[in-house]
């Protein structure tokens, strides 16, 4: 029997599927039992879900109730256990913190600290459910499972009836996982090219210009990782720095050419408008077009411990955001300030923002840790070519998300692509499963990206 490959590998080109399977029924301990392969399939769509029950996300209660299961794949990943560590130590923080308000007289509402305490348990058990399952199915079936569970929870929420750029608010997301989920599953890459390529355009025509610029990201890095992967002479640890260097270069370059195109009208009129207005203001059209950033910074220094979970801001706090937009000639008192960013809680419009103000320093430490865990595990496996395009999306995407997205809509990306790209830890055993829905040994083995490689049970 032909050996499993590891992550840094490429596997032989003569392996088939069937003898992946196999080898994959045979590492589970128990011959080939369908049951497991239906209860991951099951649970990637449901723990995707964030429709609320009682305040609590559908992902967070059926994680919670599946932790028996995934708990020990974590310490399998790499960085596993310290994220979920790291996720632990920052719900606990937030809780404190807001404990810390009331002798302050400081407002707090328990419905916040609970909606803002599950949203780190919505990320660690989506990522431990998909760890654990990566181990019975193909990065494609959890893929399309965890689209579709994407798509129900916009269906019930009404992002998709309700909002006046359906595809921007409710669609784009979904679609964009289940269609790259799709093309994952060929053994060509041109199927995955085509699919970004399509995304993209769609993202250009409806006025998505962060997921444009995304997917032509992900284009890039998803071709330039087969010409690394071949480079003779160097190891991949030389092949990862290069490629760091190289993804920064791209992201840098692809920020010009795509504010051109926006500046320019390429990508419509509406988008260009917006741009301009944006350039404008802030000299700039991230700095323009994300004025919570100033107001983040005036916030982390007037109350550098943060607010916690449940906290409410005070007037004062509201004045010393305004004061922080209108360093960049930000004109706030247009309503949005005290409507969005302070009138149902606190929302600072970034994941790094959010996490500060909830959790205080160990949510600034959860973040950097999550930064540097997703952009290690995507460089590892763009330099031994088998990251897959849905992949590379999701980190993009959760890496532009970080500074400049919301940490409500964030939460399932960052379970999906921790979920799908953190490392296999190499040479870890573990007692065989005396339950077939018990944790296989290791994860399954990744095939080289438009290669012959083997695969997991789709």
């Amino acid at each position: 029997m032909t050996a499993p490959a590891r992550l840094g590998t490429t596997p032989a080109r003569g392996s088939r599927p069937g003898r992946a399977r196999s080898s994959l029924a045979a590492r589970r301990g128990g011959g080939t039992d369908p049951l497991t392969p239906l209860v991951a399939r099951l649970l990637a769509f449901l723990t995707a879900v964030r429709t609320p029950i009682a305040l609590t996300p559908v992902g967070a209660l059926v994680g919670l109730a599946a932790a028996p299961m995934w708990l020990p794949s974590l310490r399998r990943f790499r960085g596993g256990v310290a994220l979920a560590v790291g996720l632990v130590v920052a719900t606990a923080w937030g809780v404190a913190l807001t404990a810390l308000q009331e002798p302050l007289n400081g407002a707090t509402s328990p419905q916040h600290l609970q909606v803002n305490s599950l949203l780190l348990v919505f990320i660690l058990a989506g990522t431990g459910t998909l760890l654990w399952a990566r181990a019975y199915l193909s990065e494609r079936a959890l893929g399309i499972a965890a689209g579709l569970g994407l798509l129900a929870t916009n269906v019930l929420n009404g992002s998709i009836t309700s909002s006046a750029n359906a595809w921007k608010f409710g669609l784009a997301l979904p679609a964009s996982v289940i269609v790259l989920a799709l093309a994952s599953g060929s053994r060509r890459w041109q199927p995955s090219v085509l699919a970004l390529a399509a995304l993209a355009i769609a993202n250009a025509a409806l006025d998505s210009r962060s997921a444009f610029a995304i997917c032509a990201l992900a284009t890039l890095l998803f071709l330039a990782q087969r010409h690394w992967a071949r480079r003779g002479g160097t190891s991949v640890r030389a092949r990862v720095g290069s490629l760091l260097l190289a993804a920064v270069a791209a992201a840098a370059v692809l920020y010009q050419v795509t504010s051109t195109l926006l500046m320019a009208g390429y990508l419509g009129e509406e988008a260009q408008q917006r741009s301009i207005a944006q350039e404008e203001l802030g000299g700039s059209i991230i700095v323009g077009g994300r004025p919570e950033m100033a107001a983040t910074w005036a916030l982390m220094q007037h109350r550098p411990a943060g607010f916690g979970s449940g906290a409410l801001a005070s007037a004062e706090d509201v004045l010393v955001a305004k004061s922080g937009m209108w360093q960049i000639n930000y004109q706030p008192n247009n309503g949005y300030v005290e409507n969005y960013m302070f009138g149902d809680g606190i929302k600072l419009h970034s994941v790094v923002g959010d996490m500060w103000a909830y959790y205080g320093l160990a949510g600034l430490v959860l973040a950097a840790l999550i930064t540097v865990l997703l952009a290690h595990a995507l460089l590892a496996r763009l330099a031994t070519a088998t990251a897959p395009a849905l992949t590379i999306f999701l980190v993009c995407t959760a890496l532009w998300n970080i500074p400049f997205g919301p940490l409500w809509g964030t939460t399932p990306i960052l379970a999906l692509a921790l979920g799908l790209t953190l490392l296999p830890r190499p040479q870890v055993s573990s007692p065989q499963a005396s339950s077939p829905l018990a944790s296989p040994s290791r994860p399954t083995p990744e095939r080289s990206v438009g290669g012959r490689g083997r695969r997991s049970a789709s």
